[in-house]
């Protein structure tokens, strides 16, 4: 068989699958190959008052729906929605708190998520203004900056790959003259080759 070929599916067999002894396996007519496979509407309900009770299902979701905000920002995104599973308890706590970004900011792990995310995406926290249009927390925060157009950001890529190539070339000329030294050296320490 050449490269890349078809080597199989993903069925999994092995000895507690029930391929080989039909353990596990329904058979036909009985009350369990019949059952739904999706929740009843009392099942579904209770998901949902289990995550509206559930303080671990809550911080979970308050960390993500955190991270997500970040993410918009450092990406100059629109913020995304509350979580769907809570959507109305995020809701009225961003409400209380005037706005998603000012919920962010009052959240504890704010100042570490803005860390890690420093270090993913580069640069400093983009003013809260460039995106959602309100206006910064802090008297001294920059003013909002207006987005910038496709030539400009090309402008600003092409400096930036100027820049790198310019120290690559710095960089190469300070090898040469350090080879040189180095052939000067051995020269002078054995003229017969």
């Amino acid at each position: 068989m050449g490269k890349g070929g078809y080597l199989g599916g993903s069925t999994v067999v092995g000895p507690l699958s029930g391929w080989f002894t039909g353990v596990g396996v329904p058979r036909a007519g009985t009350k369990a190959s019949a059952a739904k496979s999706s929740p009843t509407k009392s099942q579904a309900g209770k998901q949902k008052e289990a995550v509206k009770g559930n303080p671990a299902d809550l911080d979970g979701l308050r960390t993500a729906y955190l991270h997500t905000i970040l993410d918009a920002q450092f990406r100059r995104q629109p913020l995304p929605n509350a979580p769907r599973k809570a959507r109305a308890y995020f809701e009225s706590q961003v409400q209380k708190a005037g706005g998603a970004l000012r919920w962010a900011r009052s959240q504890p792990e704010f100042e570490t998520f803005v860390k890690k995310k420093r270090k993913k995406y580069g640069g400093e926290l983009p003013p809260f203004s460039v995106v959602a249009g309100i206006a910064p927390t802090s008297a001294k925060a920059p003013a909002p900056t207006p987005i910038a157009s496709p030539i400009e950001i090309l402008r600003e890529d092409r400096k930036r790959v100027e820049q790198r190539r310019e120290a690559a070339l710095k960089t190469i000329r300070e090898c040469d003259a350090q080879l040189l030294r180095i052939e000067t050296e051995l020269l002078r320490l054995d003229p017969i080759k």
